[in-house]
């Protein structure tokens, strides 16, 4: 009688559970915007949105000692030449500071556009790029040729004033309105060394 009586608590237990149990349905029902709790719709977007790298790691060329030294910098995704040649005026960062790094590029704007034809990249100069000295100038352009050349399928560089070419400092001091290489920097390529995450 008595295992007859725990049965009996246990069927009733099971077809109280059944009974509270939400029943399945025939077909899905799409719930309104308005009826989902607020804010939740607005962190998981969030979160989607945080989880997405929106940078790729470029190398740019800074100035130690007369030579030049790879650095990793962070460049979004969608970003052109013009911004990459840009960076070389950013501030050094505190780890490329203490690493005694500077910049021969006194600001962004002594550059314009920048294109890419058949392996070379002309680069468009402001007038304002003539008043920086001589040795200052051929550091800035090294720094912009071997910048521009770490990126696939740039072997080359010209430089532009107006759209006509202009003369631009080689590594011995020479000048020339040639598309440039890294070969045109002898002394500064031995350096070229890896820097801070470089």
């Amino acid at each position: 009688m008595r295992r007859a009586g725990r049965l009996l608590g246990v069927a009733t237990a099971l077809a109280l559970v059944t009974g509270c149990a939400v029943g399945a349905e025939d077909r899905a029902h799409v719930i309104g915007a308005d009826d989902v709790p607020y804010g939740l719709l607005e962190e998981e977007r969030a979160g989607a949105t945080a989880s997405v790298p929106d940078g790729t790691t470029v190398a740019i060329y800074l100035v130690r000692d007369d030579e030049l030294v790879a650095v990793e910098r962070e460049l979004r995704r969608d970003a052109g030449l013009e911004e990459l040649v840009g960076m070389l005026a950013a501030v050094p960062t505190a780890a490329e500071a203490a690493a005694a790094l500077t910049t021969a590029v006194p600001d962004p704007d002594v550059y314009g556009d920048v294109e890419v034809v058949r392996g070379t990249a002309e680069v468009d100069l402001a007038p304002s790029f003539s008043e920086i000295d001589g040795a200052t100038q051929a550091l800035a352009i090294a720094q912009t040729v071997f910048t521009l050349t770490a990126r696939p399928g740039i072997g080359r560089v010209v430089f532009r004033l107006d759209g006509a070419s202009v003369e631009v400092p080689r590594g011995d001091g020479t000048l020339t309105d040639e598309a440039l290489a890294r070969d045109d920097f002898p002394d500064l390529l031995s350096g070229a060394r890896p820097g801070p995450g470089g």
